[in-house]
C-alpha cells in the first residue's frame, strides 16, 4: 500500500510525500529486502531532491546482499551528481564485480571519462 501511494506522490511531482511514504516502509517493514527496496527508492528521490548526503546515508544502510549492487550504483550516481570522479568509479566498479552484464552500469562507468575531462 505504501509502495503504491509512494508511486502515486511521484508522479504527482510531491517528492515529499513519496518521501513520507518510504520512510515509512522503512521503520516498518519485516522483511529486509522491503526495506532495502524502499531505502533505494528514497535515495533515488534524495538525489533528485539534490539532498546527496541524505542519498548517501540512505543507500548504506540497504543490508540485503541482493540490492548491493544497485546501492552502490546509486552512490556513484551521487559522487557523479559532486563531481567526485574517482569515488564514482569506485562505486560503479564496485557496482559491476556484482552486475557485470548491467549495460547501463558500464556506460555510465565509460562516460566518467568524459564528465571527469569535460
Amino acid at each position: 500500500m505504501a509502495f503504491e501511494m509512494t508511486q502515486q506522490a511521484i508522479e504527482r511531482k510531491d517528492l515529499d510525500e513519496a518521501v513520507k511514504q518510504l520512510e515509512f516502509v522503512v521503520s516498518n517493514a519485516k522483511l529486509s529486502a522491503v526495506q532495502s527496496i524502499a531505502q533505494l527508492r528514497l535515495a533515488r528521490i534524495q538525489i533528485e531532491q539534490g539532498e546527496f548526503e541524505l542519498a548517501l546515508a540512505s543507500a548504506n544502510k540497504v543490508s540485503d546482499k541482493a540490492f548491493i549492487a544497485q546501492s552502490q550504483e546509486i552512490k556513484g550516481d551521487v559522487y557523479l551528481a559532486q563531481q567526485l570522479f574517482d569515488k564514482a568509479r569506485a562505486a560503479y566498479s564496485a557496482a559491476l564485480e556484482t552486475n557485470e552484464r548491467d549495460q547501463v552500469l558500464k556506460m555510465k562507468l565509460d562516460n566518467l571519462a568524459v564528465a571527469a575531462n569535460g
